[in-house]
């Protein structure tokens, strides 16, 4: 019969083999917090002429759903995962002298599946009725500053007061998805090659002390 230091030798072999395997498969690996989130550049132009830059971002494992009641608490407006709606996670903008961040519509969101018109939002007119536009509106239409930007890639701006109004078109660039630090590989691989060498130890000892217990 298996004695209590084979048993516990035994053991720790299994241990070891499964923590071999795990690391060969990259279980150990530190995952990616932001491996969802999609990032986008945003250059602002006037006359062929960047005055402006920004930045958004969404979340592309989470589409959004949800319906929109109207004030009868009825639905108005109803987005599903099929529509590839992608509510915005970030956003902000600096134009001239003016910076935006955030939105003015309800569900500020990129539409993956109309490449020609991927702007979308949902506005509540002065009566509480929900409506589907598909722009962005960031500040106040009504008492400004605002600026709107368009699907047809163009904008506006209006100062405060009806201050200085200024136009154009806009790009925004897809980054290149983040991939882990030559360091962090490192690190990770250090970790498991070292973890290694301390199980080998950790079962030489063992079986020294089951020879020991063995001869006496």
């Amino acid at each position: 019969m298996m004695n209590f230091c084979n048993f516990r030798l035994f053991k720790f072999k299994l241990f070891a083999i499964a923590t071999s395997t795990l690391a060969g498969l990259g279980v150990f690996s530190v995952p990616s917090a932001r491996a969802a989130i999609v990032e986008f550049d945003l250059n602002f132009f006037e006359n062929d002429v960047q005055v402006g830059f920004g930045e958004f971002s969404y979340d592309d494992a989470q589409p959004l759903e949800e319906t929109f009641l109207d004030p009868g608490g009825f639905p108005g407006v109803e987005i599903t995962t099929e529509d590839g709606w992608f509510e915005l996670t970030s956003f902000s903008a600096t134009i001239g002298d003016l910076s935006w961040g955030g939105g003015t519509f309800e569900a500020t969101s990129w539409i993956s599946e109309e490449p020609d018109s991927p702007l979308g939002g949902v506005f509540f007119s002065r009566f509480g009725e929900p409506e589907l536009r598909d722009w962005w509106v960031f500040g106040d239409p009504a008492f400004l500053p605002v600026m709107v930007m368009f699907p047809d890639r163009t904008w506006s701006q209006t100062g405060e007061n009806g201050g200085e109004s200024m136009g154009g078109t806009w790009v925004a660039v897809e980054r290149a998805p983040s991939v882990p630090e030559p360091t962090t590989t490192l690190l990770i691989s250090g970790l498991a090659l070292g973890g290694g060498g301390l199980l080998k130890k950790r079962l030489s000892a063992l079986k020294t002390g089951a020879n020991g217990r063995s001869r006496a």
